[in-house]
């Protein structure tokens, strides 16, 4: 038997509607999206976080979400949905009314930290620290951001400009 190439317009059921359902292990190429996926982001100052403590970072703008796995700033694996993501996080971090000594960014998945990035000892205003991660799940794990910042003295903030995005790798 020769491989060949099949080049179709539109693949229906046999009564002309309904879904097409591919078996496991069939590979696909082009056109496949990595889905779950979404994008949110933040568009307001959430200001007075306790220094040098993590706080959960929150998101109310909502760019597109896929299987509607986010709620409340936190990412669900759906149903059938097991596999690896991809992560990614911006923030903009700043001291409310004094300068930051460090910052760190962490992933946390069912509530407790799984991976995480930072900088020390670098006295500035502010930060827009960008920070990536593959993690490996299972049907019902969550994902949310966390960010600690030290001040030189008071409060910090999650400001306007965040984003926090991910999506499932196919055949990975």
């Amino acid at each position: 038997m020769a491989d060949g190439t099949l080049k179709v317009g539109t693949i229906t059921t046999g009564s002309g509607s309904g879904t097409i359902t591919i078996p496991s292990g069939v590979s696909l190429s082009g056109g496949v999206a990595n889905s779950p996926s979404f994008l949110v982001s933040n568009t307001a100052n959430n200001t007075g976080k306790t220094d040098n403590a993590y706080a959960k970072m929150t998101y109310n703008v909502e760019t597109f979400d896929t299987d509607s796995a986010i709620s409340d700033s936190k990412f669900t694996v759906p149903t059938g949905e097991a596999g690896k993501y991809f992560f990614s996080v911006t923030e903009f971090l700043v001291g409310d009314s004094a300068a930051c000594n460090d910052w760190y960014v962490a992933l946390y998945k069912n509530g407790s930290s799984q991976v995480a990035t930072g900088g020390n000892d670098i006295d500035f205003g502010n930060t827009s620290p960008t920070f990536s991660a593959v993690l490996d799940l299972a049907v019902s794990d969550y994902i949310e951001v966390y960010c600690r910042v030290n001040t030189a003295s008071g409060t910090w903030g999650q400001y306007a400009g965040g984003i926090f995005q991910g999506y499932r790798i196919i055949g990975a």
